[in-house]
């Protein structure tokens, strides 16, 4: 008869080898075809709720918990940061202000600053989200875009146009930028 101390571990055990057969047989695949930005929500999202039995416990901290719960079940879970912009939107803010300096899809083919990487070179890039996202405050790119509450970087003029971006703009940039990401 085995004791409650081997019960406990040979349960542990096998559920062990159940969550990593699962892992492997339907998780890994299903994450594989994803972004990074799109894989890691429902990774990252069950640990939204760790602590939220001890929160029970803390007075005053009950309502707070319902309310986040109820917000979580009538509005639903986070994006997580996928770029649901309008690729239409992204390919005409692209095409006005970013073929000033990149070749730009099929747009300007043969324009851009040669010293500016095109469009198409970015996205073959591991990071390209990342550096499409924060394109703004990557140099030179501060001294004439603006951010709606980010002060400027400089009191200097800018050698180009300035023109503004909004989150909702970034995200129309993003959503044409997947359109020119090479099927590989």
């Amino acid at each position: 008869m085995l004791d409650h101390t081997a019960i406990f571990g040979l349960q542990f055990l096998l559920s062990l080898i159940v969550y990593a057969l699962i892992a492997k047989w339907y998780v890994a695949p299903w994450l594989a075809g994803k972004p990074v930005d799109q894989a890691l929500v429902p990774l990252i999202f069950p640990y939204a709720f760790r602590h939220m039995g001890l929160l029970i416990l803390v007075p005053g901290m009950r309502l707070a918990v319902f309310i986040s719960a109820l917000a979580l079940v009538l509005f639903g879970a986070p994006s997580g940061g996928r770029a649901e912009g309008s690729p239409e939107k992204g390919r005409k803010i692209a095409t006005t202000h970013c073929a000033r300096c990149h070749v730009v899809g099929d747009f300007n083919p043969t324009g851009g600053i040669g010293s500016t990487p095109s469009f198409q070179l970015l996205v073959r890039r591991d990071d390209y989200l990342e550096r499409f996202q924060t394109f703004f405050e990557r140099r030179p790119h501060p001294v004439f875009v603006r951010v709606p509450g980010v002060p400027k970087w400089t009191n200097l003029p800018p050698y180009a146009a300035e023109f503004e971006v909004t989150l909702e703009s970034i995200k129309d940039i993003i959503a044409f930028v997947r359109t020119l990401k090479p099927n590989e």
